[in-house]
């Protein structure tokens, strides 16, 4: 149990110049600008507000806000049926592999910005001033239309760390602060900062390019996104095929003595890479056979007449004519199966349901392992509209069956003048190619050397005379293919002048997704509506909006879509400023969902979601002190009396568990934290971390108890909402269970199940024989529960000084593990048992070996969290540890421990911050010099385990004579406080395991003693 948890838990923010966004004077900033008109854009952007996935991801999560705060279609598909921009979708101007290892640029991210739809208006520090900047921000914080992203230097504010991109959220005229979302919230908070301030941080320059910062505007195009076909970048071969548009096509047109169209296109055609599927591609949606029933919602029509309108459209040019009629009805090529409509339909939809079958599972594998057993086609009349075609399938992998319904546009039936027959009346590879040629730039022809044949074709391809929707859609493709292509391998040249350079001949494959949903009002209210602002407004003045800024700064959106118990925890604990003692990212401790595993393992939740019982359970097991209330425990008015506390307090978070239908919302059961209330409408704001489906939205509370008062028929009891709060004691800060792996199970059941038979079966007589007994026959893998935890920072980040934080943070550990140093128990493992054993990996008779080992391993794994390596800790070398003692002010040396770690010929320097503890004189141990057991070893953690076991493990030892010595040994009655609330915290941890593990948790479960 020697291994090292290397981490750190946020930064202190350093005040001034900063004000903490939820601090009283924040939310007085917060209330005057926004009585001032100041925080318009607030409202979408903490609506879509969200942490950086990675250490360097800071440009990539700034831009992701923004797209979505603006509700820019992405155009292809997020995670499961459903459309929103995620940090790893924006990979086409820079790998993500380099962004994550250096960042990004601020000229990427301003073409990251044009590729992906939206309008950019990008000023460095040179062009511009500091009242240009102001007039700017005053005009998009005025507005929900524009928002700014700032591309600043931290030192400014007297922050670590280097460059930084942040969203503006608000800005205070009075004051002249602005708000700055900060995307690193793992690091520190939302915060106020004075715009002067901040023109200073934007007036660096970036040492990668040479080149100054500065801010961009990001706003949405006057132009509506594509709705029929869409760019797709997802793998490498996009770019052949954009080269092949945007370079090769016009060379291979000024080489060639063309005379006419057909032959042309037959030289196009014939040319093309065979992965230009890989492009363009057409969107359909697909959803659950049962959610939407035969019937189509108005929205669903909405959306597939836009498409059978640019449908129809395209098939009205002239240009799909030709195409069809001379070239792919006399010669099908290019897997361009045109004269066998049918059998390319069958083909699609067996590929796209099964496409729809993975993502509405959860199951995000290649669709190869799914089998698609029938299609159907169902006309639905949709009231009035004509008919829709819904294809219909059944979807089995593993045994398991998946219903769908894709829902298909299609068009007039087109005659072929060859065949005489009714063809392609749904989207085909001729529609696409058609849409390739009309997108792509006009310079492209400009080549053709036949002037005759240069104004024909310049007349088939020309956009002028289209119809709107049509035009829009073939404008999108254009500035979306270009800005690809532009963006790759150039980084300050994110213009919009230039060539559009666009896609793809003709993809038969479909892309399966949504967009959003459109909120049911009545009865929910818009969160971002002017009605929804005005509630916010009312409620804030009425002092029940108290939990709502802690909320906020850790708003999330749910990272696959059944995770909404697992996002709305994060959110919360994460609000509560709970540490999880564990690192998620980079040195960085930080809730994450993927971190909330220990009660149910993340693929069953991924598959099937997670229950009320289950979402407490890891609550507990989190170190959040939790009061979980089913329906019918409770009534409306206790729920009202819970929530106006929770409003009340930022100390305090309620989690609803409910069902969506009464808010006339698709789906079943769903969790999401409750933002705050409005008593005089009796109204609650639910923070849904759904928020590619629904944004956040105002409720009636009676609504909600009634949403809550149904049935999980996963479990057959009802549904109800939980109470998180932070515990009175500040949680273990030495020690912490680990639960990374599967492995934590069976020590758990080890230490809850075996011990307690163990002592039953056995006439133990003596303290030393027991001891022995219990570590002989502990798990191979027991060191991989509790384990302690140390600070890494590379060594150059702050010098041979500790920060006050830091000096806290060592000041506490130190004085922990004096205590436990001191215990007698201590004293009996170390001298009686563990001095003479070595065990189990515990190295405990040479403990310069053990640390020696120990700061070799945690170097290690500190180079490889802050150079973001986070691979196998096996391809570092840790080439030279050394200690250093610091003197702390007046606190005494702190021990220092320096590392040079290698991995493939780079050098990373790492410090590792260690607690130590002075040589107790009590020992009665004279064969150990002054310098054993000085730092953290495994006799120290078996001590701790021993201690945090229930009391009621020992009451099986058959000897009472034995059994009270061992009781009175392992007693936390006469612990000093610090380690008392440390054993305490690491014993609730260990037996809400246990509980997870075993069943459905309902009710809360007593606190040990």
């Amino acid at each position: 149990m020697a291994a090292a948890v290397a981490s750190l838990y946020r930064r202190v923010l350093p005040s001034p110049p900063a004000v903490d966004f939820a601090s009283p004077e924040g939310k007085r900033l917060f209330a005057e600008a926004l009585a001032a008109g100041t925080m318009e854009g607030f409202f979408p952007l903490v609506s879509c507000f969200q942490t950086q996935s990675e250490p360097a991801f800071c440009g990539l999560a700034s831009l992701a806000v923004v797209l979505n705060a603006l509700a820019i279609d992405p155009g292809r598909r997020w995670k499961g049926p459903w459309r929103w921009f995620d940090e790893f979708m924006l990979d086409c101007c820079e790998p993500l592999d380099k962004v994550k290892a250096q960042g990004i640029t601020f000229g990427k991210v301003a073409c990251l910005a044009h590729c992906s739809g939206a309008d950019v208006q990008s000023f460095r520090a040179n062009r511009v001033t500091i009242h240009d900047l102001r007039r700017h921000l005053l005009r998009c914080v005025s507005s929900q239309d524009c928002h700014l992203i700032a591309s600043y230097h931290r030192q400014a504010f007297k922050q670590t760390g280097t460059g930084h991109f942040s969203p503006i959220g608000g800005y205070h005229a009075g004051q002249d602060m602005a708000l700055i979302l900060d995307v690193a919230r793992f690091k520190y908070p939302p915060h106020w900062v004075p715009v002067q301030l901040l023109w200073e941080a934007m007036n660096t320059t970036d040492d990668s390019t040479g080149l100054l910062r500065g801010f961009m505007l990001i706003s949405r195009q006057n132009t509506a996104p594509s709705s029929l076909y869409t760019v797709s970048c997802r793998d490498e071969n996009w770019r052949s095929m954009a080269k092949y548009c945007v370079e090769d096509l016009p060379n291979i047109l000024k080489a060639q003595n063309l005379d006419n169209v057909p032959a042309l296109l037959s030289c196009l055609i014939e040319s093309l890479p065979a992965d230009a599927e890989a492009l363009i591609k057409w969107v359909v949606e697909v959803r659950r056979k049962e959610e939407g029933g035969l019937s189509l919602s108005k929205e669903e029509k909405e959306r597939l007449f836009l498409k059978e309108n640019v449908l129809q459209q395209v098939r009205n040019t002239r240009l799909f004519t030709i195409v069809h009629d001379q070239q792919y009805a006399k010669n099908p090529c290019c897997n361009c199966s045109s004269s066998s409509q049918q059998d390319s339909l069958s083909r699609i939809a067996a590929t796209v349901c099964c496409q729809g079958a993975a993502m509405l599972s959860g199951n995000l594998t290649p669709r190869d392992s799914f089998c698609c057993r029938e299609t159907c086609l169902k006309c639905v009349q949709a009231n009035g509209d004509g008919l829709k075609t819904v294809i219909s399938a059944s979807v089995v992998s593993e045994g398991n069956e998946q219903g769908v319904d894709m829902l298909l546009p299609m068009s007039s039936p087109v005659y072929n003048s060859n065949s005489k027959n009714n063809v392609i009346k749904y989207p085909s590879s001729v529609d696409v190619l058609t849409v390739l040629l009309l997108a792509l730039h006009p310079s492209t022809w400009s080549g053709i050397k036949d002037e005759k044949l240069k104004a024909e074709l310049e007349a088939l391809v020309s956009t002028d005379n289209l119809p709107d929707d049509l035009k829009r859609e073939t404008s999108t493709l254009a500035s979306r293919g270009r800005l690809r292509v532009v963006g790759e391998g150039r980084d300050e040249s994110a213009q919009r002048s230039g060539p559009a350079r666009a896609s793809t001949r003709g993809s038969r494959m479909a892309a399966a997704s949504l967009y959003r949903r459109v909120l049911p009002s009545p009865p929910a209210v818009d969160f971002t509506s002017p009605d929804g602002k005005r509630l916010f407004a009312e409620a804030l003045e009425g002092g029940t909006m108290e939990g709502f800024f802690s909320l906020a700064s850790c708003f999330q959106t749910q990272s696959e879509p059944a995770f909404c118990g697992l996002a709305s925890l994060a959110v919360v604990l994460n609000a509560l400023a709970i540490d999880p003692g564990r690192r998620w990212k980079g040195p960085w401790r930080w809730f994450d969902e993927s971190m909330l595993d220990c009660c149910e393992p993340l693929d069953k939740v991924r598959a099937q979601g997670i229950t009320f019982g289950k979402v407490a359970c890891l609550a507990h097991c989190a170190g959040a002190k939790v009061q979980p209330f089913r329906a019918n425990r409770v009534t409306l008015d206790d729920l009202r009396h819970h929530l106006i506390r929770c409003a009340s307090s930022p100390d305090c978070h309620l989690i609803a568990s409910y069902h969506r239908r009464p808010f006339k919302q698709t789906g079943t059961g769903h969790f999401s934290p409750v933002g705050g209330y409005h008593a005089g409408q009796d109204m609650v704001l639910i923070l849904d971390v759904a928020r590619f489906k629904y944004p956040p939205h105002w409720v009636p509370l009676p609504l909600l108890w009634e949403a809550m008062n149904t049935t999980d028929e996963s479990t057959g009891l009802l549904r109800g909402f939980m109470l998180i709060s932070r515990h009175n004691a500040a949680p273990s800060s030495l020690y912490t269970v680990s639960c990374r792996d599967e492995s934590w199970k069976s020590m758990a059941k080890y230490c809850v199940e075996d011990v307690p038979d163990l002592l039953k079966a056995e006439i133990l007589d003596n303290v030393p024989t027991l001891l022995s007994r219990f570590i002989d026959l502990l798990p191979a893998n027991a060191g991989s529960l509790i384990k302690w935890v140390v600070e890494v920072r590379r060594k150059d980040e702050d010098g041979p000084c500790l920060s006050k934080e830091e000096k806290e943070r060592l000041f506490v550990k130190e004085n922990l593990l004096h205590q436990v140093r001191d215990t007698k128990l201590f004293m009996t493992v170390h001298d009686l048992h563990c001095a003479s054993i070595q065990c189990h990996n515990y190295s405990l008779s040479s403990e310069e070996d053990s640390i020696t080992r120990i700061e070799a391993s945690v170097c290690c794994q500190g180079a490889t969290m802050l150079s973001d390596n986070l691979a196998s800790t096996d391809g570092f070398c840790c080439r030279e540890t050394f200690f250093e003692h610091i003197q702390a002010n007046g606190d005494g040396p702190k021990t220092l421990i320096s590392g040079l770690v290698t991995c493939e010929g780079n050098d990373q320097g790492v410090d590792m911050l260690s607690p130590t503890s002075p040589h107790s004189p009590s020992s009665r141990n004279l064969t150990f010099s002054n310098e054993s057991i000085k730092y953290p070893s495994s006799a120290d953690v078996i001590t701790v385990l021993l201690l945090a076991l229930h009391p009621s493990t020992w009451s099986g030892i058959i000897d009472d004579s034995l059994k009270a010595e061992f009781q009175t040994l392992v007693s936390t009655d006469n612990l000093p406080d610090c380690l008392k609330q440390e054993i305490l915290h690491l014993r609730r941890q260990l037996y809400y395991l246990k509980a997870c593990k075993d069943k459905e948790y309902e009710d809360p479960v007593p606190p040990s003693p």
